[in-house]
Parts: C-alpha cells; structure tokens; sequence
C-alpha cells in the first residue's frame, strides 16, 4: 500500500492486471486463471480419395444373387475358404470401369456386403459372412486403445478408453456419424466407448473421436471477483439480467457466473478470455454500498503512527 500510495496512479494501474504475483500478494484481489482457449485435439487432415489399385481382376455383375457372387470372388478369384450364413442373402449389380488388384476386391466385396446387410469376419483362416446383426458375437477378441491399427478387412470391436471428456458426451457428439452397420456403446463406470463394424470405419470413427475428446478444462478461463459492498447472489443476478444469461443472448452459455457467497466472491467461467475483462468492469460497477441499515467495517491501516496509541 505504502508503495501504491507512493508511485501514485501508475501503481494503481499495475495492480489491476491479472497477474500471479498479485495473487500471491493480496488474497482479495481477482484470482484469475487464463485457459488456452483450446477445446479441440489436433484435427486429421482429410484423407485423399485413393482409387482402387490397377490389376487384373474385372467385376461385372447384373442382378446376380449375393451368394453367386460371393462364391465367385472367393472361389475363383481368392482362392479362400469361406462360409457363409443361412440368412445372408440379397441381389448385387455391380460393373468395375477398369481392372482392379485382387486387394481392392475384398474392399468391394466388403462395401456389397454392407449393402444387403452382411458383414465379412476373418476368424482362424476362414472368412465368414453373417448377417450383420450377428457380425459382433462373431468377431474376434477387441482391440483396445486410441491408435489406429493397420486398416484391414472384415468386422471388429475397438474399445476406446477417454481422457478428457465423458462417455456419454461423446457418445451425443458423435452419434450422428455412425453409419448404419456400426454400433456405439458407452461405459459410463470406466469410461469407455466400445466400437464395432467394418475397420476401416472404426478407423475413422476413432479419429473423429480423438478430435473431441480434449482437455477443455484446459481451454477454460476463470476468475475469482471478491465483493466488497453487495452480496454475492444480489450481483450474480444483477448481471445474469444485464447480460441476459438465461435467454437468447450471444453470452448464453458462453460465460457462466456462479456465486460463492462463503467467500462473497464471484465465480466467472468462460471458453473467451476476453470476456473475463469485461465481467470485472461490470463487478466493479455493482459493487456498491447501498443504504440499507445495518453496521459495516472499515479498516484504515496506519502509515506514520502506532494504532494503539491512535
């Protein structure tokens, strides 16, 4: 104080920034945390279109059965052992515009069998296809983890354990994208997602996961505003009407103020750090004695004589 006094105005200006040494300094001043306004992990770049890779193999099919034309791709082109389920059936019109590798025909195929509801499961050396209902009890043990494994063919189950953010709130995020032949399941107690379908969309389902889930406590701003006059709960309300938190205003749930009235502070959150600024001028305005009874307390801290004898 004595040092405030002594550079005067400047001083004052110094003492209004949201600094850690001031923190440290005075406990009622503004305890403020800057977050890094991040809310998002490191987004994939787009995956180019890759055509299938050249090679020999021509498919022309019109109106053939799904079971001819699996017997033909395993049979003559493969040269694979597969079984296929009693229920699997559907129709497969299907005309290649050039030759394509033998590779890329397990990809066609899988992108048929998806078409009239089957899957392909690759289990001890043999592929099975099954309706694709049944394609999850089929598949092999689960694959567990966040990273990408080589994409392959036939069905899977990932188990994605989250970091950051809850199973439930990335399980309303990403809902919309799981394409029809894929499930999503949540386990809230470990927070986890269990992913099962084709791989190569539990690929893409993963990496759209990672996306979200980050640390937004991380991204978050917060300030802690003491109150020297009013109440806390008075202000908070006062400012949730002034910026018209509760209705259709651009702050509405961009910024959160919750009072903490065993401190009389105000807790502000937001996602902008900019906003905390503007808050604090807002506090300061309300902050205010009114004129209602009651005894208040002043403090003078003496700066030339001994307050005992004052």
């Amino acid at each position: 104080l004595a040092k405030a006094e002594a550079q005067g105005p400047a001083a004052e200006g110094e003492q209004d920034r949201f600094s850690a040494s001031e923190q440290a300094v005075r406990a009622d001043r503004p305890s403020v945390r800057m977050g890094t306004g991040v809310f998002l992990g490191q987004v994939p770049e787009p995956a180019k279109e890759r055509p299938f890779p050249a090679g020999d193999v021509t498919l022309n099919f019109e109106a053939t059965s799904l079971r001819e034309f699996v017997k033909v791709v395993f049979d003559d082109i493969l040269e694979e052992n597969y079984l296929i389920d009693p229920g699997v059936d559907g129709v497969v019109t299907l005309h290649t515009t050039r030759a394509v590798s033998r590779e890329a025909v397990l990809s066609i195929l899988e992108s048929v069998l998806e078409l009239n509801g089957a899957a392909l499961v690759q289990e001890r050396g043999m592929y099975k296809i099954v309706p694709v209902a049944d394609a999850e009890g089929a598949a092999l043990s689960p694959v567990l983890g966040r990273q990408a494994p080589a994409q392959g063919a036939g069905f899977g189950v990932r188990i994605v354990p989250l970091e950051h953010v809850a199973a439930g709130e990335i399980e309303k995020i990403i809902t919309p994208f799981v394409p029809t032949g894929t499930t999503l399941r949540v386990d809230t107690t470990r927070n986890l997602l269990i992913l099962s379908g084709p791989r190569y969309r539990l690929d893409h389902l993963v990496e759209t996961v990672k996306v979200f889930d980050a640390d937004w406590l991380e991204g978050m701003s917060m300030a802690m505003l003491p109150l020297t006059f009013a109440s806390a709960p008075t202000v908070a309300d006062e400012l949730s009407q002034l910026l018209a938190l509760d209705g259709d205003s651009p702050l509405a749930g961009l910024l959160r103020i919750i009072p903490v009235e065993r401190l009389n502070s105000l807790l502000v959150v937001t996602p902008q750090a900019d906003n905390l600024a503007a808050v604090r001028d807002w506090v300061r305005e309300l902050d205010r004695g009114g004129a209602g009874p009651g005894r208040r307390l002043w403090v003078y801290e003496v700066q030339y004589g001994n307050a005992e004898h004052i």
